[in-house]
């Protein structure tokens, strides 16, 4: 299967201590990431509508498997990075769906993803 992406790091909230989200940090290896920048106009009004498209082959894939509203990062992100300046970067996408194709053929087997 077809990559272009070293890793992507992916952030999923475990939980909430003293209203803070604590964050657990994985990163996914060999990946394909495909990036669309559009906009649409509504009467006066512009609005952004890009979108990400990830897939994650299933030999790339880790004991983690993303799920909605995960934060989502191309390349690996320092672990030393606080979350707080994660979620200001222009290259944090939530997750918005994950698709599970790992069945049929073992060549063609991966992981879907779809971000904002």
């Amino acid at each position: 299967m077809f990559t272009n992406c070293e890793a992507i790091t992916i952030y999923h909230q475990e939980d909430i201590v003293n209203h803070k989200p604590i964050f657990s940090r994985h990163i996914i290896q060999n990946v394909y990431w495909e990036e669309s920048i559009g906009s649409s106009q509504s009467g006066k009004e512009m609005q952004q509508s890009d979108s990400i498209y990830v897939c994650i082959p299933a030999k790339s894939v880790t004991d983690y498997v993303p799920v909605r509203e995960d934060i989502l990062c191309c390349g690996i992100v320092p672990a030393d990075l606080p979350i707080q300046e994660i979620q200001k970067s222009r290259n944090k996408h939530t997750i918005t769906a994950v698709t599970d194709c790992r069945y049929g053929s073992p060549e063609v087997q991966h992981i879907e993803v779809s971000a904002n």
